[in-house]
Protein backbone atom coordinates (compact mmCIF):
# COMPACT_ATOMS: atom_id res chain seq x y z
CA UNK A 1 0.00 0.00 0.00
CA UNK A 2 1.33 3.33 -1.19
CA UNK A 3 0.43 6.71 0.86
CA UNK A 4 1.70 10.10 -0.39
CA UNK A 5 4.56 12.20 1.87
CA UNK A 6 5.97 15.63 1.44
CA UNK A 7 8.93 16.34 3.00
CA UNK A 8 11.27 19.51 3.62
CA UNK A 9 14.28 18.20 4.69
CA UNK A 10 17.28 20.45 5.69
CA UNK A 11 21.11 17.74 6.51
CA UNK A 12 23.86 18.57 7.93
CA UNK A 13 26.07 15.63 6.82
CA UNK A 14 29.65 15.08 7.74
CA UNK A 15 31.74 13.75 5.01
CA UNK A 16 33.88 10.73 6.33
CA UNK A 17 35.76 10.36 2.83
CA UNK A 18 37.16 12.58 -0.05
CA UNK A 19 34.45 13.65 -2.30
CA UNK A 20 36.26 14.58 -5.97
CA UNK A 21 33.51 15.93 -8.63
CA UNK A 22 30.16 14.36 -7.21
CA UNK A 23 28.35 12.62 -3.86
CA UNK A 24 26.01 10.09 -4.76
CA UNK A 25 22.78 9.35 -2.51
CA UNK A 26 19.57 6.51 -2.37
CA UNK A 27 16.71 8.10 -2.49
CA UNK A 28 13.19 6.61 -2.94
CA UNK A 29 12.90 6.49 -6.92
CA UNK A 30 9.32 7.44 -6.93
CA UNK A 31 9.49 10.64 -5.23
CA UNK A 32 9.35 14.04 -7.11
CA UNK A 33 12.67 16.71 -5.98
CA UNK A 34 10.61 19.94 -6.02
CA UNK A 35 13.91 21.75 -4.87
CA UNK A 36 17.22 21.13 -3.86
CA UNK A 37 20.16 23.29 -2.99
CA UNK A 38 23.17 22.33 -1.31
CA UNK A 39 26.58 24.54 -0.97
CA UNK A 40 29.13 24.10 -3.88
CA UNK A 41 26.76 22.35 -5.92
CA UNK A 42 26.84 22.64 -9.95
CA UNK A 43 23.76 20.40 -10.49
CA UNK A 44 22.17 17.20 -9.82
CA UNK A 45 20.70 14.14 -11.36
CA UNK A 46 18.09 12.14 -10.25
CA UNK A 47 17.18 8.87 -11.63
CA UNK A 48 16.44 5.25 -10.69
CA UNK A 49 16.74 5.91 -7.11
CA UNK A 50 20.28 7.48 -7.44
CA UNK A 51 20.60 11.49 -6.48
CA UNK A 52 23.63 12.73 -7.46
CA UNK A 53 25.24 16.29 -6.77
CA UNK A 54 28.07 17.21 -9.17
CA UNK A 55 30.21 19.53 -6.74
CA UNK A 56 32.50 22.14 -7.66
CA UNK A 57 34.98 21.67 -4.84
CA UNK A 58 36.32 19.03 -3.14
CA UNK A 59 34.89 17.55 0.02
CA UNK A 60 37.04 16.55 2.43
CA UNK A 61 36.82 14.12 5.36
CA UNK A 62 35.23 16.22 8.30
CA UNK A 63 33.62 18.88 5.82
CA UNK A 64 30.19 20.04 6.25
CA UNK A 65 27.61 19.61 3.65
CA UNK A 66 24.55 21.52 4.41
CA UNK A 67 21.90 20.03 2.29
CA UNK A 68 18.35 21.55 1.68
CA UNK A 69 15.27 20.12 -0.60
CA UNK A 70 11.57 19.50 -1.01
CA UNK A 71 9.46 16.76 -2.33
CA UNK A 72 6.90 14.64 -2.73
CA UNK A 73 5.48 11.40 -4.12
CA UNK A 74 4.56 7.80 -3.08
CA UNK A 75 6.70 5.79 -0.26
CA UNK A 76 5.63 2.12 0.41
CA UNK A 77 3.69 1.85 3.86
CA UNK A 78 2.82 -1.43 5.57
CA UNK A 79 0.56 -1.34 9.06
CA UNK A 80 1.79 -2.82 11.89
CA UNK A 81 5.48 -3.29 12.93
CA UNK A 82 7.14 -2.08 9.65
CA UNK A 83 5.27 1.02 9.64
CA UNK A 84 8.40 3.13 10.00
CA UNK A 85 10.17 5.36 7.61
CA UNK A 86 12.85 3.64 8.08
CA UNK A 87 16.52 3.91 6.11
CA UNK A 88 15.84 1.31 4.04
CA UNK A 89 12.78 2.79 2.59
CA UNK A 90 14.93 5.69 1.60
CA UNK A 91 12.84 8.50 2.19
CA UNK A 92 15.38 11.36 2.56
CA UNK A 93 19.16 10.80 0.82
CA UNK A 94 21.30 8.36 2.27
CA UNK A 95 24.46 8.10 2.06
CA UNK A 96 25.96 4.75 3.34
CA UNK A 97 29.60 6.02 3.67
CA UNK A 98 28.20 9.23 5.92
CA UNK A 99 27.20 8.12 9.29
CA UNK A 100 27.29 11.76 10.92
CA UNK A 101 24.00 13.84 10.27
CA UNK A 102 22.18 16.48 12.09
CA UNK A 103 18.82 17.35 10.26
CA UNK A 104 15.72 19.72 10.58
CA UNK A 105 12.65 17.85 8.78
CA UNK A 106 8.91 19.10 8.15
CA UNK A 107 6.86 15.91 6.66
CA UNK A 108 3.46 15.97 5.16
CA UNK A 109 1.25 12.63 5.39
CA UNK A 110 -1.99 11.68 4.49
CA UNK A 111 -4.56 11.80 7.04
CA UNK A 112 -5.18 8.20 7.90
CA UNK A 113 -1.38 8.08 9.19
CA UNK A 114 0.39 9.48 12.74
CA UNK A 115 3.61 9.88 13.73
CA UNK A 116 4.48 8.53 17.20
CA UNK A 117 7.39 10.70 17.65
CA UNK A 118 9.22 12.41 18.05
CA UNK A 119 8.02 15.18 16.09
CA UNK A 120 5.17 18.51 16.94
CA UNK A 121 2.01 18.30 15.06
CA UNK A 122 1.27 21.25 13.13
CA UNK A 123 -2.22 20.04 11.00
CA UNK A 124 -1.26 17.23 8.90
CA UNK A 125 2.73 18.14 9.25
CA UNK A 126 4.92 16.87 12.00
CA UNK A 127 8.44 19.50 12.85
CA UNK A 128 11.52 17.79 14.37
CA UNK A 129 15.26 18.07 14.09
CA UNK A 130 18.32 17.16 16.06
CA UNK A 131 21.48 19.59 16.69
CA UNK A 132 23.49 16.36 17.73
CA UNK A 133 24.64 14.12 15.24
CA UNK A 134 22.79 10.83 14.70
CA UNK A 135 23.91 7.89 12.39
CA UNK A 136 20.02 7.88 10.08
CA UNK A 137 17.24 9.21 10.39
CA UNK A 138 14.51 7.23 11.31
CA UNK A 139 10.37 7.58 11.72
CA UNK A 140 8.00 5.65 13.55
CA UNK A 141 4.89 6.34 11.85
CA UNK A 142 1.04 4.30 11.91
CA UNK A 143 -2.35 4.17 10.77
CA UNK A 144 -4.82 5.39 12.52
Amino acid sequence: ETRNLSANVQMVLVAEKTYHDSIVFLLNGSVEILSLTAQELKYYEFENGRLVLNIEEVVMPGDQLHISMSYEGKIGQKHGQDAGLTLEKYWYPVNRDIHKLTYEIELGLPEQYRMEAPGVQKGRTWQWGTREPQGSIAVPIAAY
